[in-house]
């Protein structure tokens, strides 16, 4: 609405009439209208896209010129989240996972089953991961040149900041994934605390869904946003976008925040089927909406490339 109004001030301004049938000149004549880019281009702006229509700023840019190239599905090389069913909180055989990610044209997968304390999810412990890396290493071997397979995890955030296994198991992995899963009901000095000493712990690449919010379910946990973003500047921690329908966490406005603060972003599906693979456009659709560019998102970047930038 915001847009809207702004768009149709500035055609009036310019002695048009701009409505749902099209900009019209003071004879009632219609000027442009046959597409959306024919009215911005008369009014003097740059095509803004549809994601960017808030009246957050985006017509001051189109009118300069400066408006942020958008990140494209087709940008996206790789998933940074997705779960098998080897803790049984999936019902993803992991061939079938990667085959899946292959015909989709991944160019790598992360592989992020539960730590033990998410019982619900039947999360493994330090010993089922060593055992389980053997299954993914075997795995990496068989599709060698079809897709790069990345050893990681979501491991919990514990209540008092510290990580669900020990540092061993950490070590082993391409890139920690870790989030916040239980006590949801601390105080929000406690939970920030919780969070920005995890990512001061030097083990966290990427906050898997930060805010821990459930669309119509329940909302996001009490944190001061700002202070976990300051936290994840200086540790040099990713932000994920997580691209599960019942979550889009970071939503647009933190995702405009955390991007005041250069911070860098992931998309993950969070996949427990094989078909949430296709969830990705939802990640997408996110970034978007936060006026991420292809640079903004780790997952544009080759699978040489991710592994630099995951391997701090």
């Amino acid at each position: 609405k915001d847009h809207n109004i702004q768009v149709r001030q500035i055609a009036v301004k310019m002695g048009y009439k701009l409505s749902e049938y099209g900009l019209f000149d003071g004879k009632d004549r219609r000027i442009a209208g046959s597409d959306e880019e024919s009215v911005y281009g008369k009014l003097g702006m740059d095509y803004i896209e549809p994601e960017m229509r808030e009246g957050r700023g985006e017509i001051e840019l189109a009118q300069k010129h400066k408006l942020p190239k958008l990140v494209r599905l087709e940008d996206i090389k790789g998933d940074l989240h997705t779960h098998t069913n080897y803790s049984g909180d999936s019902s993803n055989d992991i061939d079938d996972l990667i085959r899946e990610a292959i015909r989709l044209g991944r160019k790598y997968i992360g592989l992020t089953d539960h730590t033990k304390s998410e019982y619900v999810a039947r999360g493994m412990n330090d010993k089922q991961f060593e055992s389980y890396f053997k299954v993914v290493d075997k795995a990496a071997e068989r599709y060698e040149g079809k897709i790069v397979i990345l050893k990681s995890a979501e491991i919990d955030i514990l209540k008092d900041g510290s990580l669900d296994l020990s540092r061993k198991t950490l070590d082993e992995m391409d890139y920690r994934l870790c989030a916040v899963h239980t006590n949801r009901n601390m105080s929000r000095e406690e939970m920030t605390k919780r969070i920005t000493t995890a990512l001061d712990s030097g083990y966290v690449d990427i906050l898997a869904h930060p805010t821990g919010r459930l669309i119509n379910e329940r909302g996001p946990i009490d944190i001061d946003i700002d202070k976990v973003f300051e936290a994840a500047k200086r540790n040099g921690v990713i932000m994920e976008i997580n691209s599960f329908p019942s979550r889009l966490d970071l939503n647009d406005e933190n995702i405009m925040k955390a991007r005041e603060y250069g911070l860098k972003f992931s998309l993950g599906t969070d996949a427990h089927r094989l078909s949430h693979l296709e969830f990705m456009k939802f990640g997408v659709g996110m970034a978007r909406r936060g006026w991420l560019e292809s640079k903004d998102v780790i997952n544009t970047s080759s699978p040489g490339e991710i592994r630099k930038i995951l391997k701090r």
